[in-house]
């Protein structure tokens, strides 16, 4: 037969009782606390990617930064240039301060390596520049090759065009012929390169001669930097 408990055992088995709920609400208490602190004091893992982003942009600057040899080379090359302005033909060009300007006219330069007065004196070593407006004696061009290709019978007579290729000249189209006319039996005879410009309903020529191409290969690069340094002002 079961017992039935009594009124003190009744009491006992209620102390008990919270007397273990005490101890689950202070072991949760405790650990809630822990799990608090350890939070605290362990940092947080900063994310890769800002300081990825900092190295990518300090490469960045790196490369848009000059290195002193360029920053040298830069000053060396304009100190060994000179500006020629026009203000009647608004343009503006850079060249060689060791060329000798041969003549200048209201729309005109001519250049030379040698020391010359006139084309016709120009050696097989040296090369002669010039840069002019053109007169246009038909109707207006539609376009640059429009006029190249109308006028190159009466302009490059009894020479053989080699190379023809379309560069911008300061932002305007501009159609470059190399031209052979070494046959004709002139003082102007030799290797011409010879670039032509639209501007303003207006055709501008830049060109250089050379009496063979050994000479007109050796001078490119300069003839290059002239077409590149040409401004067009106001």
């Amino acid at each position: 037969m079961a017992r039935i408990p009594t009124k003190v055992q009744g009491q006992r088995l209620r102390s008990f009782t919270l007397i273990l709920l005490i101890g689950l609400f202070l072991s949760l208490g405790w650990w809630i606390y822990q799990k608090e602190t350890l939070k605290e004091e362990t940092p947080e893992k900063e994310s890769p990617l800002p300081i990825q982003k900092e190295e990518e942009n300090k490469e960045e600057t790196k490369e848009e930064e000059s290195t002193p040899a360029e920053a040298t080379a830069d000053k060396e090359e304009a100190a060994n240039l000179t500006t020629y302005r026009s203000e009647a033909g608004k343009f503006e060009l850079k060249y060689p301060k060791k060329w000798k300007v041969i003549s200048t006219g209201s729309t005109s330069i001519s250049l030379s390596t040698q020391d010359i007065t006139s084309v016709s004196e120009l050696d097989r070593q040296n090369i002669f520049v010039t840069f002019a407006y053109l007169p246009i004696l038909s109707e207006k061009p539609k376009s640059v090759n429009d006029w190249v290709e109308k006028n190159n019978s009466q302009l490059l007579a009894n020479a053989e065009i080699k190379n023809k290729r379309q560069i911008e000249i300061s932002g305007l189209p501009a159609i470059c012929q190399e031209v052979d006319s070494r046959a004709e039996e002139n003082a102007t005879g030799g290797i011409l390169n010879i670039c032509y410009v639209l501007k303003d309903d207006k055709i501008i020529s830049l060109s250089y001669l050379a009496k063979n191409e050994e000479t007109a290969q050796n001078y490119r690069s300069d003839f290059d930097g002239i077409i590149e340094s040409v401004k067009y002002t106001k």
